[in-house]
């Protein structure tokens, strides 16, 4: 199974990490690192993550990685698996999802 990051997703980890840093560059490198680490055990397990409750959509999925949640969708076929967000729980998450909506919005639309 292939697994694709998002540009936006890699925007949202490194920000993490640059976040973190400022306290801990170790503790940001084990975080990322195990943020990562998450993501690829979904090549085994790729339905262990639970329906995302704010997306309609039930074919987005999260796994969860201490305060942090990671969204992903399956494909169709189930050969990739695409790795949408990555996301601290305690940012804003209706202002977040309603941008999220948006982006999906215009993905169905082309």
């Amino acid at each position: 199974m292939k697994i694709i990051i998002s540009n936006e997703t890699i925007d949202d980890i490194r920000e993490i990490y640059r976040h973190i840093k400022k306290d801990s560059e170790k503790y940001a490198k084990v975080t990322v690192n195990n943020i990562y680490s998450s993501i690829y055990l979904l090549d085994k397990m790729p339905y262990i993550g639970r329906y995302i409750p704010e997306i309609s959509d039930d074919k987005f999925r999260k796994i969860i990685f201490k305060n942090y949640r990671i969204g992903y969708n399956v494909s169709s076929d189930s050969n990739i698996i695409y790795i949408r967000f990555v996301i601290h729980s305690k940012r804003d998450l209706s202002n977040f999802f309603s941008k999220f909506y948006s982006w999906l919005f215009f993905l169905k639309s082309k």
